[in-house]
């Protein structure tokens, strides 16, 4: 719900991954153009170097990367802790930063080397953006990531996940109030260890 809130809000496409890319464990307001590209057995290739890549990439570096991929989008990939087994990290953006940039891409679908992709679906959800929407939104997601608390899948059974009990364990309250969530209070006690990395984008 986060990721598709910052997603939404931001006009940006939002993907977390754990490795190769695709498949990705969860993506909000997908670029249309990536998925067309992505979900083609000839041309996903084409992504390996960019997307497919961003999450050893950004694993590597620790750090924010920016990229731009073979179809001209921008993006970028940042490691995100919220959870303490596993490497995750956050690909954003898949934007275009110019008409020129679009209609080039356009001219590939029409009449260039990925003109067998073209369908009425294609350019569905386009999103244009620039790099300082992309650094935005990254703030954002280190911000979202800092405060995360897992909830249970269901309202009626409030069965404590590990980060709950870690955190009841810690003293801290683990159910943030719905002031907390509306007014973007924190981050919580304990959860600020992305601080850093937040200055180092801003």
């Amino acid at each position: 719900r986060v990721q598709e809130s910052i997603a939404g809000s931001s006009g940006i496409s939002l993907l977390l991954v754990e490795g190769q890319q695709p498949p990705s464990l969860a993506i909000a307001n997908n670029n249309s153009v990536c998925a067309a590209l992505q979900s083609s057995p000839e041309h996903v290739k084409l992504c390996d170097p960019f997307c497919g890549a961003a999450h050893e990439r950004a694993i590597a570096a620790d750090t924010l990367t920016h990229y731009r991929c073979h179809a001209g989008l921008q993006c970028f990939a940042m490691p995100v802790q919220i959870d303490s087994q596993r490497k995750l990290a956050v690909i954003g953006g898949r934007a275009l930063a110019s008409s020129a940039d679009y209609r080039e891409l356009a001219e590939r679908f029409r009449s260039g080397d990925l003109q067998s992709l073209f369908s009425d679906e294609l350019f569905r959800n386009v999103i244009f953006a620039d790099e300082a929407d992309l650094d935005h939104a990254a703030l954002r997601v280190a911000k979202a990531a800092r405060e995360f608390i897992e909830e249970p899948q269901s309202e009626a059974v409030d069965s404590p996940t590990p980060l709950k009990r870690k955190a009841a364990a810690a003293g801290q309250d683990a159910t943030p109030s719905a002031e907390d969530r509306r007014t973007g209070v924190g981050p919580r006690p304990g959860l600020d260890r992305r601080a850093p990395f937040a200055d180092s984008i801003r």
